[in-house]
């Protein structure tokens, strides 16, 4: 299982409306973008949708911290 960072943009009525960073543990940066626009559109509803703009592998210790904090 490997961490990543995942840069989300967020979509409402059309127009980006902001961007958002998961964290997410996945297989691959393919599997962690899915996850992470799972997580996203459910926090934000059915009036939005977002969308993978970017994923970074993090470390181990990057990922716990963050999750922490």
């Amino acid at each position: 299982m490997n961490f990543y960072e995942v840069m989300l943009g967020v979509i409402s009525r059309g127009k980006e409306i902001g961007m958002v960073c998961v964290m997410v543990a996945a297989a691959s940066p393919f599997t962690a973008a899915a996850q992470a626009e799972d997580v996203t559109d459910k926090a934000y509803g059915n009036e939005s949708y977002s969308h993978a703009v970017k994923v970074n592998e993090i470390t181990e210790d990057e990922f716990r911290c963050m999750n922490a904090a």
